[in-house]
Protein backbone atom coordinates (compact mmCIF):
# COMPACT_ATOMS: atom_id res chain seq x y z
CA UNK A 1 0.00 0.00 0.00
CA UNK A 2 2.86 1.90 1.18
CA UNK A 3 4.47 1.87 -2.43
CA UNK A 4 1.58 2.87 -4.48
CA UNK A 5 0.51 5.78 -2.33
CA UNK A 6 4.22 6.55 -2.57
CA UNK A 7 4.26 6.25 -6.93
CA UNK A 8 1.01 8.04 -7.36
CA UNK A 9 -1.51 5.22 -8.01
CA UNK A 10 -3.71 5.66 -4.61
CA UNK A 11 -4.72 7.57 -1.98
CA UNK A 12 -4.98 6.49 1.03
CA UNK A 13 -4.37 8.11 4.60
CA UNK A 14 -0.94 6.87 6.39
CA UNK A 15 -2.34 6.02 9.44
CA UNK A 16 -4.39 3.15 7.56
CA UNK A 17 -0.99 1.93 6.41
CA UNK A 18 0.83 2.56 9.73
CA UNK A 19 -1.75 0.73 11.20
CA UNK A 20 -0.81 -2.36 8.97
CA UNK A 21 3.19 -2.04 9.61
CA UNK A 22 5.29 -2.49 12.20
CA UNK A 23 8.94 -1.13 12.63
CA UNK A 24 10.13 -2.89 15.88
CA UNK A 25 8.79 -6.14 17.50
CA UNK A 26 7.39 -4.19 20.70
CA UNK A 27 5.26 -2.10 18.41
CA UNK A 28 4.10 -4.83 16.20
CA UNK A 29 2.47 -6.56 19.73
CA UNK A 30 1.46 -3.25 20.66
CA UNK A 31 -0.31 -1.66 17.39
CA UNK A 32 -0.70 -3.63 14.19
CA UNK A 33 -4.02 -4.18 13.44
CA UNK A 34 -3.20 -7.57 11.77
CA UNK A 35 -1.51 -9.18 14.87
CA UNK A 36 -4.51 -7.94 17.36
CA UNK A 37 -7.11 -9.40 14.95
CA UNK A 38 -5.65 -12.77 15.18
CA UNK A 39 -4.28 -12.60 19.03
CA UNK A 40 -8.29 -11.88 19.17
CA UNK A 41 -9.54 -13.94 17.04
CA UNK A 42 -7.08 -16.92 18.00
CA UNK A 43 -6.76 -16.70 21.26
CA UNK A 44 -8.26 -18.62 24.23
CA UNK A 45 -6.87 -16.23 27.16
CA UNK A 46 -8.19 -13.18 25.89
CA UNK A 47 -10.49 -10.73 27.47
CA UNK A 48 -11.31 -6.99 26.27
CA UNK A 49 -9.84 -5.24 28.97
CA UNK A 50 -9.57 -2.37 26.91
CA UNK A 51 -12.73 -1.43 25.24
CA UNK A 52 -11.85 2.39 24.36
CA UNK A 53 -8.97 0.92 22.22
CA UNK A 54 -11.62 -1.81 20.90
CA UNK A 55 -13.65 0.51 19.56
CA UNK A 56 -11.01 3.34 17.60
CA UNK A 57 -9.57 -0.34 16.22
CA UNK A 58 -13.14 -0.96 14.78
CA UNK A 59 -13.65 2.37 13.65
CA UNK A 60 -10.61 2.57 11.86
CA UNK A 61 -11.11 -0.61 10.05
CA UNK A 62 -14.57 0.70 9.09
CA UNK A 63 -12.69 3.94 8.02
CA UNK A 64 -10.03 1.64 6.34
CA UNK A 65 -13.05 -0.34 4.47
CA UNK A 66 -15.06 2.72 2.96
CA UNK A 67 -11.58 4.02 1.85
CA UNK A 68 -10.42 0.87 0.18
CA UNK A 69 -14.01 1.04 -1.97
CA UNK A 70 -13.47 4.61 -2.50
CA UNK A 71 -10.10 3.73 -4.01
CA UNK A 72 -11.04 0.74 -5.88
CA UNK A 73 -14.14 2.31 -7.32
CA UNK A 74 -12.03 4.63 -9.06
Amino acid sequence: MRALKEEGKIDIDDRFIESLEASDEHERQESNVIEKREFYTYGTTQSTENIKETQEMIALCEECLYETKRVMNR
